[in-house]
């Protein structure tokens, strides 16, 4: 297929309203900069996940998406920037449709949703989930129609000065001047309960890595407040109420590019796949990211040291759905003293080991203690201080 021609006038990157898919889909706005290093590039997507994309280098300008029903504005502002082409990463039919309403001549995307006619280019159509992992996915979309991408796809995150500022400051506080190690947990997921591993689970990892002599973090969204203190608490009442826990959520979350420059610092992320497991990661952090209704192989995070944990065996697993009917049998069956182990493991490692992969998927078989274990070379606070509960 010959490459397409791109039109005159600046690119729109409209990307996915996802903050761990807009973390993801950072390779292809790369890829597309080099590709077409005169033209100016306007990414626009939702709020909170257009932070992702603020201050990066391929990026001219920012265009928040508005909320259903407002699309009259917005469309008027993309026709007003004259672009000559739209990469359409968000999969939606409204995504498509904004970008064909203000006349974009150019309209790259996968198709689904009822939206590819909406399209100029359309190589494949897509529902529900990626066909490789997600990051190469939008990648061969672009290759699809002429663009050069690379062959390891690495998220790059840009921390600003006061992004580097507050994880230093969070650093400072938690760490006894970098004498202990610190790990970091994110019990949240913005998605709905088929990414959440139950609080008590990520509190029982919490026990170990506090009697393991970490400094112990809990971190979480805005929205998030209430689920990060109920694990704080219940680690300090199961360590015997001695243990200091900080917590970093709701009104004192962690800005989330400021996730990119705690990263490299800490010893590690126990997290659900969730938009900071993918920030973390991208910054070159370790993580131990628990799998629910998603795929690692589709979503696993890039960049850093990943330990993923699903139970690939279920008929379910990959369900991709907001609500289950199988008592969350894909999360409760994650083993804390799997996570717990893999966690000790880590914080016993020279931390100058290069990053792996590696994934525990437990069996079905009851009676049996085993978990198969792959491993792959490779992979792709505020100022104002946090909450801290214990002595």
């Amino acid at each position: 297929m010959p490459p397409r021609r791109v039109p005159p006038g600046p690119v729109l990157f409209r990307a996915p309203n996802w903050i761990g898919d807009a973390v993801l889909s950072l390779p292809a706005l790369a890829a597309l900069a080099a590709r077409l290093p005169s033209r100016a590039v306007t990414v626009a997507t939702r709020s909170p996940a257009i932070e992702v994309f603020r201050g990066h280098p391929a990026v001219a300008e920012l265009l928040p998406v508005p909320p259903a029903g407002a699309d009259g504005g917005f469309v008027r502002a993309l026709g007003a920037r004259r672009f000559g082409l739209a990469v359409v990463l968000a999969p939606s039919f409204r995504s498509a449709w904004q970008a064909w309403r203000a006349g974009i001549p150019e309209r790259w995307g996968y198709g689904g949703d009822l939206r590819r006619g909406l399209l100029t280019f359309s190589p494949e159509v897509r529902r529900g989930r990626p066909k490789v992992h997600q990051a190469r996915d939008w990648l061969d979309l672009l290759r699809a129609a002429g663009i050069p991408v690379p062959e390891d796809p690495l998220p790059q995150v840009e921390p600003a000065e006061a992004d580097d500022a507050a994880a230093t400051a969070l650093w400072d506080m938690v760490s006894d001047g970098g004498l202990r190690p610190v790990v970091a947990l994110n019990p949240g997921a913005t998605f709905g309960p088929t990414k959440r591993w139950p609080p008590d689970s990520f509190a029982e990892v919490g026990v170990a890595a506090v009697d393991a002599g970490a400094a112990l973090v809990v971190l979480g969204g805005p929205d998030e407040g209430e689920i990060a203190r109920r694990v704080a608490r219940t680690v300090r009442l199961r360590s015997g109420g001695s243990a200091p826990v900080h917590v970093f959520a709701g009104a004192e979350a962690v800005p989330l590019r400021a996730l990119a420059s705690l990263a490299p610092r800490a010893a590690m992320l126990v997290t659900n796949d969730t938009g900071p497991m993918h920030l973390w990661a991208a910054g070159g952090g370790t993580v131990l990211a628990v799998f629910g209704m998603s795929l690692p192989e589709l979503h696993r995070p890039l960049g850093g040291r990943a330990v993923t944990f699903h139970r690939s065996d279920l008929p379910c697993a990959g369900c991709y759905r907001r609500t289950c009917s199988h008592a969350l049998e894909c999360l409760r069956g994650v083993e804390a003293r799997d996570v717990a182990r893999a966690m000790l493991g880590i914080l016993e490692e020279d931390r100058g080991v290069g990053p792996i992969e590696q994934s525990f998927d437990r069996s079905l078989d009851s009676t049996s203690t085993d978990r198969s274990l792959d491993v792959e070379a490779g992979g792709w606070p505020p100022s104002g201080g946090g909450g801290r509960v214990g002595p």
